[in-house]
């Protein structure tokens, strides 16, 4: 089995023949410790593998995490953009950063419709599911009529998400409220009101405030009595009634698929973006007894994960 040291710099070298190695960069903007990142690196790596490539003998890999950090993104993306044979880009941050790096270094990863296209492939489905996630609401709450729609604008991903989620909401008979925030400052004040002007649950668009203050989001969720339904698992852990997440591990191994063919000599436009990547569903049995809310057994059977039993 491939084994990798996993560190927020980490250049594995080879001895011999390294000049002519394809050199693979790959760039998150979390750490290489996180779960999401983690999973996605190793299955794609133990996929490059299963595709018959060797570490060091076939590819050179350079691996950068900015841990949140904007500017440490921006320059490891500058930086693999001068060294890498193709970049890999474990999240959409990561993707955007690569993006505004290089136009003719090939990028597969995780990203935004925003920035897929021109030399930039991979996955991108967060949009298209605005509508499942919408959907799993309705089934929480039969009657459910008015859903509040949560956002910071900060986030570059954010504008094609509320498009979506408008069509998505149009379709199930859904009022949408929009209840846009700047920072999380702004977040009490928006949850009173938003019990005040009717809202029956919340859905939260990606952020990353919303992973990294998630006790804070969830806990504000319960106190005005609105089931939330939220990116990341780790929200479902801390509370979120539901929460949804891209299924990273197969994301991760599906751009190893990707890597292969551009190794081989394919163009990067013959490999469209996929809008399928599977969605993982997690939920808070717990927080969903505190609301006086059943979540049905259709969905518990869907979930990933079920916290709070």
């Amino acid at each position: 089995m491939l084994s990798l040291v996993i560190s927020p710099v980490f250049a594995q070298t080879a001895s011999t023949s390294a000049a002519s190695s394809h050199r693979i960069g790959v760039l998150t903007d979390l750490n290489w410790t996180d779960p999401n990142a983690a999973g996605f690196l190793k299955a794609f790596t133990e996929h490059l593998q299963a595709l018959g490539y060797m570490a060091g003998r076939d590819f050179l890999l350079e691996l950068r995490a900015a841990d949140r950090n904007a500017n440490l993104l921006a320059n490891h993306a500058v930086e693999l953009a001068k060294r890498s044979t193709v970049i890999v880009t474990a999240s959409s941050s990561a993707g955007k950063a690569a993006h505004e790096a290089t136009k003719s270094i090939p990028i597969v990863g995780c990203g935004s419709d925003s920035v897929m296209g021109g030399n930039m492939t991979g996955f991108s489905g967060v949009a298209e599911h605005q509508g499942e996630f919408l959907a799993q609401l309705k089934a929480v709450i039969p009657e459910l009529k008015r859903v509040a729609l949560l956002f910071d604008r900060s986030y570059f991903a954010v504008p094609p998400l509320i498009s979506s989620s408008e069509r998505a909401a149009e379709k199930l008979g859904l009022a949408l409220i929009h209840a846009e925030v700047n920072g999380v400052s702004d977040w009490a004040s928006q949850f009173a009101q938003l019990k005040r002007s009717g809202a029956q649950a919340v859905l939260a668009l990606n952020h990353p405030d919303f992973r990294r203050e998630r006790s804070r989001l969830t806990a504000l969720a319960i106190e005005h009595g609105l089931p939330l339904s939220s990116p990341y698992r780790e929200n479902a852990e801390a509370g979120a009634l539901l929460a949804h997440s891209q299924d990273f591990r197969w994301i991760g191994a599906s751009v190893a698929g990707y890597v292969d063919r551009l190794l081989k000599g394919a163009r990067i436009s013959e490999l469209p973006v996929n809008r399928d990547a599977p969605f993982q569903l997690f939920v808070n049995l717990r927080t969903a007894r505190v609301l006086g809310v059943t979540v049905p057994d259709s969905l518990l059977q869907q979930a990933s994960g079920v916290f709070g039993r």
